[in-house]
């Protein structure tokens, strides 16, 4: 079973959960990483790490990241790709900086197109190959990319 770290705006956190919880498919357990609770869970060793806000205690967090195998990281936050030095993840990007490995184009407020631009592999060893996939925004656009990089980690991908 896979223990997926988020670290998320409160009014984003449920909307993660619950995409994860329906388009994954294995058991995943997900927990939310906050200041005020980080140092109780520390020490728990974390598959996937998906950070879609800054986090104030960057220290404990880089060690956090030294453990984990998958990291799910928006591109766009300031000072963000610092926090990937020394880091021996499978490490998706995403947002609207053209160096990111996922992002969105066309969007609207109904729907929105997401652009792999580069292939990646899964966790299942698969390469998953560049491609566009128009989306239903649900949500905020960045929320949508983050999420997507998750289905993509640990989608089954038809043979």
């Amino acid at each position: 079973m896979a223990i997926i770290g988020v670290i998320a705006e409160k009014d984003e956190e449920i909307f993660i959960k619950k995409y994860i919880e329906r388009n994954i498919q294995e058991k995943a357990t997900v927990l939310f990483l906050h200041e005020n609770t980080i140092q109780n869970i520390k020490n728990i060793l974390f598959e996937t790490i998906i950070i879609t806000r800054n986090f104030a205690n960057e220290i404990l967090l880089k060690e956090i990241l030294k453990k984990v195998q998958y990291l799910v990281i928006n591109s766009d936050l300031p000072n963000i790709l610092k926090l990937l030095e020394g880091i021996d993840a499978l490490i998706i990007t995403y947002g609207f900086n053209p160096k990111a490995t996922i992002t969105a184009s066309s969007v609207t407020k109904e729907n929105m197109v997401i652009c792999l631009q580069r292939d990646v592999e899964n966790k299942r060893g698969q390469m998953i190959e560049t491609q566009e996939i128009k989306i239903e925004t649900k949500k905020d656009v960045y929320i949508m990319m983050a999420c997507y990089a998750v289905y993509l980690m640990y989608h089954k991908k038809d043979t």
